[in-house]
């Protein structure tokens, strides 16, 4: 009888632990802080993404891969957003508690795909952009948390 209330006690609080564990998590908080053309070549280019994490927690955070899929507007039409670039970046990050810490993506794209932001930059010197990706979050507690950009390119940087 002992033993049983014993484990059942131990039950209790281990539950109550775990509880309260997976309700203090906190997502943390991505920015897509700018944008920036890297280079032009004769097969295509690079496009920088500034991207800054917010760990609201009151414990570091590590992140390892972050994931995109980036649309430029058709100068054409603009509520038509044309393929342009989708990928991976693996990168090991750690946000220390309550910090922010920057992240630097780069996306290469290629003329084929990347026509309409060519065009658009050859004739206004600015392209529209939006991103949307995932950053996979790998400690304390392996998760996945979405984030969405909109904004433009110069050939200056980012507005």
């Amino acid at each position: 009888m002992r033993a049983t209330r014993t484990l059942a006690v131990a039950i209790v609080a281990l539950s109550t632990a775990l509880g309260a564990c997976s309700g203090a998590f906190r997502e943390p908080e991505v920015t897509v802080t700018g944008a920036r053309l890297g280079g032009i070549g004769l097969r295509g280019g690079l496009v920088y993404f500034d991207v800054a994490l917010r760990n609201p927690n009151r414990y570091t955070l590590r992140a390892n891969q972050f994931t995109y899929d980036l649309r430029v507007q058709d100068p054409a039409n603009a509520s038509n957003w044309l393929p342009f670039a989708v990928g991976t970046f693996d990168q090991d990050v750690k946000i220390g508690s309550g910090e922010t810490t920057p992240v630097e993506i780069p996306i290469s794209f290629d003329y084929a795909t990347g026509q309409a932001a060519m065009r658009s930059i050859m004739d206004r010197g600015i392209f529209n952009y939006q991103v949307v990706g995932q950053v996979h979050v790998t400690e304390p507690i392996s998760r996945t948390v979405p984030y969405r950009h909109q904004g433009a390119v110069t050939m200056s940087g980012a507005r």
